[in-house]
């Protein structure tokens, strides 16, 4: 599945991990987090028909929230991913990614409920399925 190679390249970044660490979560933060951290998230895989057996690209769409207890935290691992991920091409930890781009953000947002920054980035990554 893509969200794997996704965490797996995430992970691989030096400019993220330098400042999140591990602290890399499908979905939803842990209860009581420390900060900074990023969550992602699918929100649709866009599948063509493919009749003929040569596996036609997939468009999955990729929410990523870069979290921080400041603004300026947040804004700095939003940063980090949006230089790491953008126009990327090539492998992703076994997967074939042709295309890579944000198509929606930075988006920033103050979380009550968590009290902290949230930035989000919607990523169109565009694959070969498995």
């Amino acid at each position: 599945m893509i969200t794997d190679h996704l965490y797996s390249f995430l992970n691989a970044q030096t400019a993220i991990t330098d400042l999140v660490g591990t602290r890399m979560y499908p979905v939803i933060l842990p209860a009581q987090p420390t900060y900074p951290a990023l969550t992602f998230r699918d929100s649709d895989h866009e599948l063509d028909e493919d009749f003929d057996g040569m596996g036609s690209p997939v468009e999955s769409n990729y929410f990523i929230d870069a979290w921080g207890s400041t603004y300026a935290e947040a804004t700095s691992v939003a940063d980090a991913v949006r230089s790491s991920l953008n126009n990327t091409r090539g492998n992703f930890g076994g997967i074939q990614i042709s295309r890579c781009v944000v198509t929606s953000g930075p988006i920033p947002i103050y979380e009550d409920a968590v009290e902290a920054y949230r930035i989000t980035q919607i990523f169109l990554i565009v694959h070969k399925e498995e």
